[in-house]
């Protein structure tokens, strides 16, 4: 489902089921996806019911997330070491991790 399809799909259309296949999530995905700005929804129970959906969704796809991706665990030194190469100076990483 893409983003044009997205915005024809009103709230009440939406409905919550297992993710049990990659498919399934990234439906689920853009789904979280277009939810995202629910809190701007003007009419209250429009947004409560998107709100909840996008709980509800979001929920549903961190435990597939959990049982399918694996997740790279590093040492905090390691996490700090990869995090200023990626958004610093690789030069510098040395100089603040001594």
């Amino acid at each position: 489902m893409d983003k044009k399809q997205l915005s024809l799909v009103t709230v009440n259309q939406i409905t919550i089921k297992p993710i049990t296949n990659e498919a399934d999530f990234q439906e689920t995905s853009a789904l979280i996806d277009a939810l995202v700005d629910a809190d701007l929804l003007e009419d209250p129970d429009e947004r409560k019911r998107a709100l909840d959906l996008l709980e509800t969704l979001t929920v549903l796809a961190i435990d597939y997330e959990k049982r399918h991706y694996d997740i790279l665990r590093l040492d905090p030194i390691e996490a700090m070491r990869s995090e200023i190469e990626e958004f610093c100076f690789p030069a510098a990483t040395d100089v603040l991790l001594r």
